[in-house]
């Protein structure tokens, strides 16, 4: 499959190119994050094999070369710019792995969720201001260079808006072959991305994804809870208790999910087990706080996209 999606981002055929991405992503999602039958929100996410089988046929694409890895440093070296991909100008958006150390300004930041990267702060004026240390708990991203995060001192000496005199030379100097592949390449995953974000029929899906055989050992559906943003972590836990019958325990750790993740899965099985489990929660909400929570059922490959 490398070889051939090789062959044809070489040759510029993008349609080729799109419909090997879409067929390979629309088998291997539904195998990568399968969902446990038992406990359906305990999501054991692999990043080995998700590197090795879904970032790196992107990065060969990108790079045209199969020992790319899973990120864009091959292309990013050929093209002459720094492999930091750290920019005067850019927001950092680096993403925080969970634990790591982030630093919020108390001086500067518009609110206490505005945050920096360790390189970043080090590179700051707010390392001499009042400033506040916590770990992330995932999924969040350094602020600088984001105008709107902060009150003042936006960005560090590295993402300051000051064009170097090499940076405009170094961005014309980009082949044209390089610069329409990564324009093509990009669009193809963002579409794929928006149609399955913003796909709304839960037991179907859209029809760039190639219908696949799925395991018939595996639960068909899935009971989703979402966040809301209105419930508090005790409405949901009481509700959780009442309807679905799971302890305390179980009820904190979803709840949880849900507030870091923004859904999770609480029930898996056939349609009618995932309805039944559906309506239990809806039941159980107006119990406790008379508000619903958004729950949907949903077939297992949609969700795993």
């Amino acid at each position: 499959m490398l070889d051939k999606l090789i062959s044809v981002a070489r040759e510029r055929d993008w349609r080729e190119t799109e419909r090997l991405l879409y067929e390979h992503w629309s088998q291997q999602c539904p195998l990568i994050f399968a969902p446990n039958a038992i406990a359906p929100w305990d999501v054991k996410v692999d990043e080995a094999k998700i590197n090795d089988v879904l970032l790196h046929p992107v990065a060969t694409a990108y790079c045209l070369d199969e020992s790319a890895g899973a990120d864009l440093k091959p292309l990013v070296v050929s093209c002459g710019l720094k492999e930091d991909g750290s920019r005067a100008g850019n927001i950092c958006g680096r993403v925080f792995k969970c634990g790591e150390a982030t630093y919020s300004c108390k001086e500067c930041a518009s609110d206490p969720t505005c945050v920096l990267c360790y390189q970043c702060f080090q590179r700051s004026v707010h390392k001499f201001h009042k400033y506040r240390m916590a770990a992330s708990g995932g999924s969040g991203y350094c602020d600088c260079g984001d105008v709107e995060a902060w009150k003042q001192h936006p960005a560090c000496e590295i993402h300051t808006s000051q064009t170097q005199p090499d940076d405009q030379q170094k961005s014309n100097e980009i082949p044209e072959d390089v610069s329409e592949r990564v324009r093509a390449l990009t669009r193809t995953i963002l579409r794929y991305s928006t149609k399955l974000v913003c796909w709304p029929h839960g037991n179907d899906l859209p029809e760039i994804v190639s219908r696949v055989d799925l395991d018939p050992s595996l639960p068909p559906y899935q009971t989703i809870l979402y966040n809301d943003e209105t419930h508090t972590y005790d409405s949901v836990i009481r509700a959780l208790n009442l309807s679905i019958h799971c302890n305390e325990q179980q009820a904190m750790l979803l709840a949880t999910i849900v507030d870091r993740e923004g859904r999770s899965s609480v029930r898996a099985g056939s349609n009618e087990f995932c309805a039944r489990a559906k309506e239990e929660i809806q039941v159980g909400f107006l119990m406790v706080c008379q508000l619903v929570m958004l729950y949907p059922v949903v077939w297992y490959s949609a969700y795993a996209h």
